[in-house]
């Protein structure tokens, strides 16, 4: 799988013929815009030349909101999602004068989490065919 650098590539319709002839099998995507939704324009226009030649996966910001809508007007056969949300983290709450910093982790008195909840909603709104 080819991830999602190739959401900054200046011409995608390029860069997925090379994939598709380095062998590259499926390429992770947000349709080149913040969030899937947003490129949803440019991943229906991307599957639709990639045929059966290669896997376009959309991924970013696709939530039970918005996946009905997104993959009936995509055609997507798979979507990508992290479905977090945030815990306590209580392990540090027993010596607050200890700070670990760090810019992937700012608060360390809360933990981001799979939600098996928010996973089922996205699974059960989206059409299956």
């Amino acid at each position: 799988m080819f991830h999602r650098a190739f959401d900054v590539t200046p011409d995608p319709f390029e860069a997925m013929e090379t994939l598709i002839n380095c062998g590259v099998k499926r390429i992770l995507t947000s349709g080149q815009a913040s969030s899937a939704p947003e490129g949803m324009e440019l991943i229906k226009e991307l599957s639709e030349k990639a045929g059966n030649r290669i896997e376009i996966l959309p991924g970013a910001g696709i939530t039970q909101k918005n996946v009905t809508h997104f993959v009936s007007y995509t055609g997507a056969r798979q979507i990508h999602f992290s479905s977090m949300e945030e815990k306590p983290e209580p392990s540090v709450s027993n010596n607050r004068s200890i700070y670990f910093d760090g810019a992937l982790f700012p608060r360390e008195d809360i933990i981001k989490v799979t939600s098996t909840q928010k996973i089922l909603e996205v699974v059960c709104c989206a059409p299956h065919g």
